[in-house]
């Protein structure tokens, strides 16, 4: 939902100057579609797809590279999301030196071969907290192993109100340390197999944003979502602006975030615009790096 336009041409310059991403998953990406998520402009792109796998070879980068030429895609600044295959190959890269190496050597070469792309970003979850430090050095030996000029960022689960399960493994300071920044995944504090909610709330936001400005505040993205959830019994699935404007009964908002239940107990959320709003606010008020969107075409 797009944010009201401000209405003098300083407050107009001041939105404009707020930096943004958005991931795209070259699949799933709508037909023409415009670039501008809730009616903002994007900076650059991080594109979905590319995998290592327990031997340190990485795929998919071809099929990304052949989607970037088919949609619209210049002067946006663009990265690779690298992603482990699985758990298992995500075990093995953070806990043998070869595999490492032989996928550092990979991901390098193929900055060295395509230059339109400024960096990488690493998405490693759902790891035990004992490869927390391993996950580290990973991340340390790769950003050493990349081209003069290209970055390394890192996705990363937020500090406050995910199981300390996922969220242990991400350890914060060491990874800000070591890395050109963090992509704080600030959604799904309601999601499949949690209670019904919104994928995000204001005093959530709020409470995280405190944590985060304690790190290198220049280097914090605050990850936004451009999608909200259908709780359905025992059943949860995301939902589209799109799909959520459909519903036709009564809407209630509150802590940045509408609902939609119909008679039988189905609960609808998607983020209001207070929500996308406050993000905004909280980038500008602490000095994060900007604002980044998951994923390209929900919010249609």
């Amino acid at each position: 939902m797009a944010l009201i336009c401000c209405s003098t041409p300083a407050q107009h310059k001041e939105k404009s100057a707020l930096r943004r991403m958005l991931y795209v998953v070259p699949d799933a990406l709508p037909g023409q579609y415009d670039w501008k998520p809730l009616g903002n402009a994007v900076n650059g792109t991080v594109w979905f797809g590319t995998r290592l796998d327990a031997q340190g070879h990485l795929g998919g980068a071809e099929r990304l590279f052949s989607a970037m030429e088919i949609h619209s895609w210049e002067n946006f600044t663009r990265y690779l999301l690298i992603t482990p295959e699985n758990e298992k190959a995500a075990q093995q890269l953070l806990s043998d030196t070869r595999t490492a190496q032989r996928s550092f050597i990979a991901i390098a070469g193929l900055l060295q071969k395509n230059n339109s792309i400024a960096g990488v970003q690493l998405d490693f979850e759902y790891l035990p907290v004992s490869f927390a430090q391993k996950y580290v050095a990973f991340a340390r030996g790769l950003k050493q192993h990349l081209p003069a000029g290209r970055t390394l960022h890192i996705a990363v689960f937020p500090p406050i109100g995910m199981p300390q399960q996922w969220s242990g493994f991400h350890k914060l300071t060491e990874l800000a340390a070591v890395s050109d920044g963090l992509f704080v995944m600030l959604y799904d504090y309601h999601r499949p197999g949690s209670k019904p909610g919104c994928v995000s709330g204001i005093s959530w936001l709020r409470k995280n944003a405190r944590q985060l400005a304690l790190l290198p505040r220049e280097k914090i993205w605050l990850g936004a979502p451009l999608y909200g959830y259908r709780f359905a019994g025992h059943k949860t699935t995301a939902i589209s602006r799109s799909g959520f404007t459909k519903l036709k009964r009564n809407r209630t908002e509150a802590d940045g975030c509408l609902l939609v239940e119909t008679a039988a107990g189905v609960q609808s959320y998607y983020p209001a615009a207070a929500l996308y709003a406050e993000y905004d606010a909280l980038v500008r008020e602490n000095g994060f790096a900007g604002v980044a969107y998951w994923r390209a075409g929900f919010e249609r």
